[in-house]
């Protein structure tokens, strides 16, 4: 009886030390951060960095702002030391509710632009600027 009581030791211990299952980490699943860039141009421009760290896509959507009358131009693109955005994509237009500039970026600092194209005399106009990124 006793060999018996140890073969079915040897077997339940065995049984427990082949398991296949394997433990991960939950991952943790993060929203874009969205930030709004708004602001009056009077015939200039206005600009912010946006600090992307993780690659991902980035979306501008000028929600506010010019008019098929009197578009704004914006765009998306790298800074250009402490005083300009030096432009990779832009584009003329008045406001929406869906991006209007979408794009892959890696990690690094990025900047949004947006610019009066009425002349250096023309009347405050009102903007806003949405921008999502990872």
């Amino acid at each position: 009886m006793r060999p018996i009581l140890g073969l079915l030791a040897l077997a339940c211990f065995a049984s427990a030390c082949g398991s296949d299952a394997v433990t991960t980490a939950p991952s943790t699943v993060t929203s874009p951060a969205v930030e709004t860039f708004s602001g009056v141009l009077s015939g200039g421009r206005a600009w912010r960095v946006i600090t992307v760290k993780t690659a991902g896509v980035m979306s501008l959507t000028l929600t506010e702002g010019g008019s098929p009358s009197t578009p704004i131009g914006f765009g998306l693109g790298v800074p250009g030391g402490t005083s300009t955005c030096i432009l990779s994509f832009a584009l003329v237009s008045g406001g929406s509710t869906s991006p209007q500039i979408t794009e892959r970026v890696d990690v690094g600092d990025y900047c949004a632009e947006v610019h009066d194209l009425r002349g250096p005399n023309a009347s405050p106009i009102t903007f806003s600027l949405s921008i999502e990124h990872p």
